[in-house]
């Protein structure tokens, strides 16, 4: 997928609350594990490299570790 596309979809679901606004501690670093990458809504394959950040309020988000760049340079502007 495009980058530029994926910043998009990144922009929209920040507007509308479906990505966090602020920067998360990643917990985990490895291979995919068949997740759904909250940033462009794909799998995330074992052949991928999987981000994962816990939320304070419970749950977590899983990125693309190329998604989790991209959505940590929009939030910087």
């Amino acid at each position: 997928m495009d980058a530029e596309l994926i910043r998009a979809k990144i922009r929209h679901k920040l507007r509308t609350g479906d990505l966090p606004d602020r920067h998360l501690l990643v917990l985990a670093i490895g291979p995919g594990t068949g997740k759904r990458c909250n940033a462009c809504d794909r799998e995330i394959y074992p052949s991928d490299v999987q981000c994962q950040c816990d939320l304070a309020v419970g749950g977590g988000v899983w990125f693309h570790k190329t998604c989790f760049a991209l959505w940590k340079r929009v939030l910087r502007g």
